[in-house]
């Protein structure tokens, strides 16, 4: 796997020569929030490590730069053209001294104790790497929400977990042994680039005989940009479905990993069925939506989306209008014409990794008036009377996307965008 020219390498005299640890921070228009990320490095209480930060030709090396002025001397430096994280991530892997890589984007942050606590378990389990769970925060409604009670991790970690999500690892909260991944091919600079380089690693690494654990001791804080709430759901789904497509010809799978991709392929496409139905919505094309939303539900089986598929027959304004009303800055992220203009911008792919946690909150909120709205319809005129518990909390189930799990009573299930990144693989998050 080749890596092309690394332009200007840069030593900082502080820098440790012979760490246990090489921290990876690939960064692309991190200027805003890496000092922040490097500042959490420096106050770790183990200390033998190093840091090496890559710029993957980004456009605002002149900001990043300056913010650097204050970590040169603490860091490796290395500014390249502009390749992807894969290729970023491997250019500090080629440069990396320590038999451990740490792998930390340029906007989350690491508590104090998080490599400490993260080598003693990898050493204490044997593990060939290992992941914790993390705190969301930034453009989050919930703060003491985290990222394992979102995509909780349970039993062993094997391919076919991560294909079916039951396993949804965090970049930012992984530990690797160094000759491990190197022995694995590194990060593959040739796949898509739609956020599933890493979640592609993880595999390979399980599949070679890795040995893989996790520990639900939230140990660094996961950011979420607004940035990554505005692009279109429509277009993060379709990529969901070809990061399987991809992954299903790169790889020979057994018969159980074969059993997890096609329930993750029915899961896949009932998702792109819901982001399609609420991109119609939200165009006013009602009878579109409500035909992915039938569709959709095939899968879901969800009381509340039968309802809501019911009153768009004859009630398509209240359905749509109830949602601009109480959230309009939200409903902005499913607009059409937000989507379609965010899509043509571009994003990078830190931000693809980004969990869409306000889609999330915006339907839960909607459901909440849409449900009173139609107690209401449903009861008659002048009566009033509350809904049945059944009503709020049947139906109430387990959704699996972009390689991570979701608990939410929501009108329309919403899966999860990764930053990831199939998440953190990350559709962005994926």
């Amino acid at each position: 796997m080749p890596i092309k020219e690394i332009l200007q390498p840069k030593v900082g005299a502080k820098v440790n020569k012979t760490p246990r640890v090489s921290v990876v921070v690939p960064a692309y228009n991190a200027h805003e929030f890496i000092d922040e990320t490097l500042d959490s490095v420096l106050a770790q209480t183990f200390a033998d490590y190093e840091i090496i930060v890559v710029n993957d030709g980004s456009p605002d090396s002149e900001k990043l730069e300056k913010v650097l002025e204050n970590y040169y001397e603490n860091i490796v430096y290395i500014k390249q053209e502009n390749g992807g994280t894969a290729r970023a991530r491997n250019a500090a892997i080629k440069a990396a001294r320590g038999s451990l890589l740490a792998f930390l984007d340029a906007d989350d942050v690491w508590l104090p104790e998080y490599l400490s606590a993260q080598i003693k378990t990898l050493d204490a389990k044997n593990s060939d790497f290992i992941y914790a769970d993390a705190r969301m925060f930034g453009a989050v409604k919930n703060a003491r929400e985290t990222f394992m009670k979102k995509s909780p991790s349970r039993g062993t970690v094997k391919t076919e977990s991560l294909i079916e999500g039951v396993c949804s690892v965090i970049t930012s909260g992984t530990i690797a042994k160094r000759e491990k991944v190197v022995a694995c091919g590194m990060f593959d600079e040739d796949l898509p680039r739609i956020g599933m380089e890493d979640f592609d690693l993880w595999f390979r690494l399980l599949k070679s005989g890795a040995r893989a654990d996790y520990q639900r001791r939230v140990l660094l804080k996961y950011r979420v940009s607004p940035n990554s709430l505005s692009g279109s759901n429509v277009a993060r789904a379709r990529r969901a479905i070809v990061a399987l497509d991809t992954l299903e010809r790169k790889h020979e799978l057994n018969e159980r990993e074969k059993s997890a991709m096609a329930k993750r392929r029915q899961s896949a496409q009932a998702e792109l069925e819901l982001e399609t139905g609420k991109f119609n919505l939200a165009a006013q094309n009602y009878e579109q939506a409500s035909d992915n939303f039938r569709r959709a539900n095939r899968y879901y089986r969800s009381l509340k989306l039968k309802i809501v598929i019911e009153v768009l027959r004859t009630k398509p304004e209240l359905v749509l209008g109830l949602f601009k009303k109480f959230r309009p800055i939200d409903f902005s992220f499913v607009n059409p014409q937000s989507a379609i203009a965010a899509s043509e911008a571009g994003t990078n792919q830190t931000a693809q990794n980004q969990l869409s946690l306000s889609n999330q909150s915006v339907w839960l909120l909607f459901g909440k008036v849409v449900g009173f709205a139609l107690s209401i319809l449903l009861s008659g005129a002048g009566k009033s009377r509350r809904l049945s518990p059944n009503f709020s909390r049947h139906h109430e189930r387990r959704y699996n996307f972009a390689a991570r799990l979701q608990y939410e009573r929501v009108l329309f299930p919403q899966p999860r965008a990764g930053k990831t990144r199939v998440g953190d693989f990350q559709y962005s998050a994926v």
